[in-house]
């Protein structure tokens, strides 16, 4: 996972983290941004970017407490 960039670190850890419901995987108690940041060695500013990304895809929604993950994000960024 060192030699991997942000965006396929944050891929990994927020799989990791998501438990299957249904047709989706969905984190209760998302982290902050600056948890994952810290989970991924990251900066919070890099997380917000991946994160804007995902959800402008289409690829993850935020909604209070819970991320869920809709769709497979691509590989690589």
């Amino acid at each position: 996972m060192a030699l991997s960039n942000v965006y396929e670190r944050t891929i990994k850890v927020l799989q990791d983290m998501a438990e299957k419901e249904g047709d989706v995987y969905v984190i209760h108690n998302r982290p902050t941004q600056q948890e994952l940041a810290t989970m991924v060695g990251s900066s919070r500013e890099m997380i917000n970017k991946v994160m804007k990304e995902l959800t402008k895809g289409g690829y993850i929604s935020v909604d209070e407490k819970i991320l869920r993950i809709e769709t497979t994000p691509p590989a690589s960024w």
